[in-house]
């Protein structure tokens, strides 16, 4: 049995396991992390498996998602996870990472690149600001793209399909996501399997965003319906709202030039649409695109810490 230290956070809810991945084989790191994410183990969202690299403190992840039972190219839950276990640990020594001497920066590198998080080394409860840049590139690299089925537009953007309430309950009427009701978990499944159908060859979403604009309190409500087949979805995605950005930038729904700030409520509860906590994406548009992007979220804490067991 192996004893692995660990650290465990959440971003408004998405509940994220830091551990080092030193402590896995290469074979076995998936299925174990796996289990680290269900009961009756430590549970969460993500692991982020982390290891140095040979470039001056940065540090590597692997991350493994339990939406897709698979790993994850990027999770903005996990840098702002990430960035406030920075704030209150001694990583060096308790998870036995070397990190960059700068107490105010970390640098993380995923399959996407480098990304930096800024947090305040002198006050652990202020906010983390995790880069985005890497991630939004891909996106557009991918395609940021409308998607049409049975008379509901939306848009793929990379992996994320991003659906706006507006289009959805103006064909599954009524669509209730104050809780989700059952009728509506029906409709949301439908949809999500439409496109898979219609645009992805058949293969499976598992990157699930619905966002509504009507809110006078912010810029919009957002809901991660990532795989309600098997009863999983996350109260915020910072990953997914990024996406939704994108999306509702291209379409129309979020009218911004030069420098911006988006708000979203997302986070609390992961069957209800909106908040109480808030999201905001900053940066700039150029060339109708988002550039400089950055992401925060006003509740991150850390819950936990200790060893597990394998």
């Amino acid at each position: 049995m192996k004893k692995i230290p660990f650290i465990k956070g959440h971003m408004g809810g998405n509940e994220i396991v830091l551990v080092n991945r030193k402590y896995f084989s290469k074979e076995e790191e998936l299925a174990d992390c796996l289990s680290i994410l269900k009961k009756p183990n430590v549970r969460g969202d993500q692991v982020g498996l982390l290891s140095n690299t040979s470039r001056g403190g940065a540090l590597r992840a692997k991350i493994v998602d339990i939406n897709s039972s698979n790993y994850l190219p990027m999770c903005g839950g996990l840098t702002q996870v990430l960035g406030k276990a920075h704030s209150g640990f001694d990583l060096r020594n308790f998870l036995e990472l070397n990190i960059s001497p700068d107490e105010g920066q970390l640098v993380l590198e995923t399959v996407l690149g480098r990304f930096r998080i800024r947090t305040d080394s002198a006050d652990p409860a202020g906010e983390v600001l995790s880069e985005m840049n890497p991630f939004v590139e891909d996106l557009y690299t991918r395609k940021v793209k409308k998607v049409s089925v049975s008379g509901v537009e939306g848009y793929l953007a990379g992996d994320f399909l991003v659906a706006f309430f507006s289009e959805l309950r103006g064909v599954y009427d009524p669509l209730d996501l104050e809780p989700i009701t059952k009728e509506s978990r029906e409709a949301l499944i439908d949809f999500q399997r439409s496109v898979s159908e219609d645009y992805l060859h058949g293969e499976p979403n598992r990157d699930f965003v619905v966002l509504d604009v009507s809110s006078q309190q912010s810029d919009g409500r957002l809901l991660f319906p990532h795989n309600l087949e098997e009863g999983l979805a996350e109260a915020s995605c910072g990953t997914g709202t990024v996406a939704a950005a994108a999306a509702a930038l291209d379409g129309g729904l979020i009218k911004r030039e030069g420098e911006f700030r988006l708000e979203f409520e997302s986070g609390g509860k992961d069957d209800s649409i909106g908040g109480p906590d808030h999201t905001v994406v900053t940066g700039r548009i150029k060339d109708s695109k988002l550039v400089d992007t950055w992401l925060t979220h006003d509740n991150v804490r850390i819950t936990a810490s200790g060893l597990l067991y394998l």
